[in-house]
């Protein structure tokens, strides 16, 4: 069976993605177009393609990997040269997230849109926080025996060390408040079902 992980900017996912190749298992390349064993893909690189594999195959195990609200909304605060981000290959709710001037606001309105589609749209076969991450891939070995646990260990010091290593801002739920308190509101709400 094939993997495709979904996640925002952000949120973990080449981290995850290395982590699993390093441990053993076969997986396409990181937000690149899919290949023969899948991959991972954040939710600027997923296309038309991408969301049909979603919807109806069956040949993918299917992951959507979350981070704290508060940490992968401050890192994607640094997204697009401190912009906040940005949609490349689709167009859901374009218009009013690229219009955003303000990084924390638009980085907000990215995190609560990306995974409240994604989760509400999609049936994953794994939630995966990446704050459990350890307790999500021994889950992994017992579906994927090609996961070598006794590199696992080994590979997340290699890539938990090495990877996401940007600066950002520390924001409280005070500061997201002060930007947008009905969306911060929403946020909290959506957090409780990503397991936070």
């Amino acid at each position: 069976m094939k993997i495709i992980l979904t996640s925002t900017g952000r949120a973990g996912s080449r981290f995850v993605h290395n982590t699993l190749a390093g441990s053993g298992l076969e997986l396409g390349k990181h937000e690149a177009n899919l290949g023969r064993d899948g991959g991972a893909l954040n939710f600027g690189f997923l296309s038309r393609e991408h969301f049909d594999i979603l919807s109806n195959s069956t040949e993918y195990y299917k992951i959507h990997l979350v981070r704290n609200p508060l940490e992968c909304i401050a890192s994607l605060t640094t997204t697009n040269s401190h912009k906040g981000p940005v949609n490349r290959n689709n167009s859901i709710f374009n218009t009013e997230l690229n219009s955003e001037p303000d990084p924390l606001r638009r980085s907000m309105m990215y995190y609560y849109n990306v995974n409240l589609h994604l989760l509400s749209e999609y049936k994953f076969d794994l939630l995966f926080n990446l704050e459990k991450y350890k307790e999500h891939l021994i889950e992994m070995s017992s579906i994927f025996p090609a996961i070598d646990l006794n590199k696992l260990d080994q590979m997340l010091i290699q890539y938990g060390t090495t990877h996401n290593s940007r600066k950002h801002a520390e924001y409280s739920w005070k500061d997201l408040e002060n930007r947008d308190k009905d969306l911060t509101l929403a946020i909290q709400e959506l957090s409780i079902q990503l397991g936070y």
